[in-house]
């Protein structure tokens, strides 16, 4: 994650959905009156394609079998 002092690594937990926002602390802007840096914040986004392969088809229909889900 590119952030003002360089890049960071940010741990994104299992489970986390979309528009999520995480905090990397003190890695924001520096506070204008006063000591230290702010937070910075990151928003989960999440890109879903379009156009699916038969294999990933097929793969995605075995997901949901496994997690006993019904596919539309």
């Amino acid at each position: 994650m590119p952030t003002i002092d360089g890049k960071a690594s940010v741990k994104v937990p299992a489970g986390t959905q979309p528009e999520t926002i995480l905090r990397l602390k003190g890695k924001g802007m520096p506070k204008l009156r006063g000591f230290g840096t702010g937070d910075l914040l990151v928003k989960i986004k999440i890109e879903i394609p379009k156009n699916l392969t038969s294999e990933e088809r097929d793969i995605l229909k075995k997901y949901a079998q496994i997690r006993k889900e019904n596919l539309s």
